[in-house]
């Protein structure tokens, strides 16, 4: 969380500092919140869609045990 003061003013934000902005990443670079923040949600996905795969093999097995 960041606050800054400017004359009477006072803004809050939230996420930290936008770092390695430029032409090409406005949002930044790196580890800035904005790619990060993108990188974490698509390891949240991944890990999902590895779960849920390996729930179906066992689910697998067992009708497997179950049925012969």
């Amino acid at each position: 969380m960041q606050v800054q003061q400017c004359g009477n003013s006072l803004s809050v934000g939230l996420g930290g500092p936008i770092k390695d902005v430029d032409w090409d990443h406005p949002a930044g670079k790196g580890d800035a919140f904005v790619p990060k923040a993108g990188r974490d949600a698509e390891q949240v996905v991944h890990d999902i869609g590895h779960g849920a795969e390996h729930f179906g093999n066992e689910v697998g097995k067992t009708a497997a045990r179950i049925f012969g």
